[in-house]
């Protein structure tokens, strides 16, 4: 399932027109509305914007910084299951040899979920699921 944003402001006549779509024409798609509050800053629409949680130093224990990460909403640990390691050797099509994109790659395909990231050979693999 492929995802695309768009934030707009409904016309004088209560009508929506969407321009410029990624999909094409005849394509099936699902479409969602949300009303967005007034009220929302732009921290709280985007929870993973601001100050970012750095980890810098390696050699310091990661416990404080995987706590912070893991409060974020919607942010959660996956264990890293047989089914990812056997997926992260099998990714169809051309992949490059890094073994944790390899990783990071299957496990979002096994949980069918969008990667965030500006790396560009995992955005330019088009079989995962991506964020820009």
């Amino acid at each position: 399932m492929n995802a695309h944003r768009v934030e707009t402001v409904i016309s004088q006549n209560r009508t929506l027109m969407l321009k410029d779509l990624p999909f094409r024409a005849g394509e099936s798609v699902e479409v969602i509305i949300l009303q967005r509050s007034s009220k929302l800053n732009e921290k709280d629409r985007y929870p993973l914007r601001g100050k970012p949680i750095e980890y810098i130093n390696p050699t310091e224990p990661v416990d404080e910084w995987m706590e912070q990460a893991l409060l974020y909403p919607g942010i959660r640990f996956l264990d890293l299951t047989p089914q990812i390691a056997i997926e992260s050797t099998q990714l169809p099509a051309r992949f490059h040899k890094d073994p944790a994109d390899q990783i990071i790659v299957a496990t979002a395909r096994i949980h069918n979920c969008p990667l965030l990231t500006a790396d560009a050979k995992i955005l330019g693999y088009g079989h995962v699921n991506t964020l820009k």
